[in-house]
């Protein structure tokens, strides 16, 4: 068949045949060797002047001893010096949370055909830190997507060359196609606006962030025990830039606890829900919204009476008289009911003060410390059972 080249100048080559002298003769494109054509004693001819695109074809005879001319030999050559036409990189998407992502690309088209080549790197240019090549060994890339394999996370380039029957290449219009491989799930913070606990505020508006986070769904229940599980119903997704406002109007005297879930710009969800708690107080002393959770220990016991020792934290003032707070506490639901209410005097440089209790019913309780001065911050609770 013939010979396909990209250059305008290919050299033709032939051997002597049996009984000549030596002595050939030649035409370029014309097979009528009697008139214009070329005589040489060399085995080859490579034209001075580039020919143009397309097809050509040399002639050839040998002459003998006795002057006679051997029977014509011709050899077909194909020059082709026009690249495959121009094409870009498509995919994957940017970022993508797949480890085994597809590049695909344009076609490119030539009269003869097109294949191409993929590399995949860390650099832009694709020379160093290759990790995979295709088409590997000697086979051909005729499509124009390659799916590749066990992608570490990270951020990577893609090259493609398309390279017709000639050899002349084009490289992508945007070769050096940037994707990153993004496996990880977010997780969705709560960055500012979370209330203290207990808190009597009637709504909350929180600042949500994370890495790469995309958007988030949440949902509020009115339990403490809960821990999002997977049969919890979260709501819409909400732009990761929007801040987050909750109504809390109709919840009173109960743990409120928030569930968050995000999702990055890669697609990823987060699988493990974060989770926030607070007290919501409705029907409390004003100045419960400062108050702190206390450390409570259990005293002794009488006959439906209960006497709770209370531990000064930073918020108490040393020899300061607060207000003990004992209230009912249902742990399937979170609420607080049947609140008792007793001073709590701490004398000087004392650490703990018993407050008797009563009347007490049997049931899970909690308590809360209210200070004189109300102050800031959050304390843990500590749940008892009677």
């Amino acid at each position: 068949g013939p010979v396909i080249t990209n250059t305008a100048k290919p050299t033709w080559t032939w051997t002597r045949g049996g009984g000549g002298n030596g002595m050939f003769r030649y035409r370029l494109d014309d097979s009528d060797l009697t008139n214009g054509s070329t005589n040489i004693k060399s085995l080859s001819f490579t034209p001075s002047i580039g020919l143009s695109d397309g097809v050509h074809v040399l002639y050839v005879q040998e002459r003998d001893a006795a002057r006679n001319w051997s029977p014509t030999g011709s050899k077909t050559i194909v020059i082709d010096t026009t690249a495959p036409t121009v094409f870009s990189i498509t995919g994957p998407t940017n970022p993508i949370n797949s480890q085994m992502p597809i590049v695909t690309w344009g076609t490119s088209t030539d009269s003869g055909g097109v294949s191409y080549a993929l590399k995949v790197a860390s650099s832009k240019d694709c020379t160093t830190g290759v990790t995979q090549t295709y088409p590997s060994m000697s086979t051909v890339l005729s499509s124009t997507s390659q799916q590749l394999t066990h992608v570490a996370e990270g951020t990577w380039y893609a090259c493609v060359t398309a390279t017709d029957a000639a050899g002349n290449t084009t490289k992508a219009s945007n070769d050096g196609y940037q994707f990153t491989v993004d496996v990880t799930p977010p997780t969705v913070t709560v960055l500012s606006g979370l209330p203290m606990s207990p808190s009597s505020a009637r709504s909350v508006s929180l600042e949500v962030g994370g890495q790469s986070l995309a958007a988030y769904q949440y949902t509020i229940l009115k339990s403490v025990d809960n821990t999002c599980s997977s049969d919890v119903t979260y709501g819409n997704w909400i732009t990761a830039s929007t801040r987050l406002s909750v109504d809390l109007g109709n919840i009173g005297n109960t743990f409120v606890t928030l569930c968050l879930i995000g999702r990055d710009i890669a697609g990823n969800i987060q699988s493990r829900p974060s989770i926030y708690r607070w007290l919501r107080i409705g029907s409390a002393p004003a100045n419960t919204i400062a108050a702190e959770f206390a450390v409570i220990e259990k005293g002794a016991r009488g006959a439906g009476t209960q006497i709770v020792n209370f531990i000064r934290n930073s918020n108490i003032k040393n020899a300061e008289k607060a207000t003990a707070l004992l209230c009912k506490y249902r742990p399937n639901t979170g609420e607080l009911s049947g609140c008792l209410s007793r001073d709590a005097i701490f004398k000087a440089n004392a650490t703990t003060t018993s407050v008797l209790f009563s009347p007490m019913s049997v049931g899970n309780w909690v308590g809360l410390l209210i200070p004189a001065s109300p102050a800031s911050g959050r304390a843990i609770p500590l749940q008892i059972s009677y």
